[in-house]
């Protein structure tokens, strides 16, 4: 009888007291024919700050690194343009920094 290659990180019993299922944010935002977006949350309409105007492409990350840092977690994120194409992606949780620059001399 052959021994498995690999070894549990923790008992069964152990790993049943988790709690499952994880469910990831729905983020769905629709492009319109001005590019305009409309976001919504988990069906919630997630709007843009108050006299900001709508939000525009150019939002789009600004938007997710918002969403993101409220959260704290990965985004199931999905783009429906007006030409029926649709984008779905699972974005990380990852602050953004600055790269550091070379010392110069």
């Amino acid at each position: 009888m052959s021994r498995p290659r690999f070894r549990r990180a923790a008992p069964a019993d152990e790993l049943a007291d988790l709690p499952v299922p994880v469910t990831l944010p729905h983020v769905l935002i629709t492009v319109s024919d001005g590019d305009e977006l409309t976001v919504t949350v988990d069906g919630a309409p997630y709007l843009p700050p108050e006299f900001s105007g709508p939000w525009r492409r150019s939002s789009l990350g600004p938007i997710l690194d918002a969403l993101s840092d409220e959260r704290r977690v990965p985004l199931r994120v999905e783009v429906r343009k007006v030409d029926g194409a649709v984008f779905t992606d699972i974005t990380p949780h990852a602050r953004r920094t600055r790269a550091a620059r070379p010392p110069s001399g």
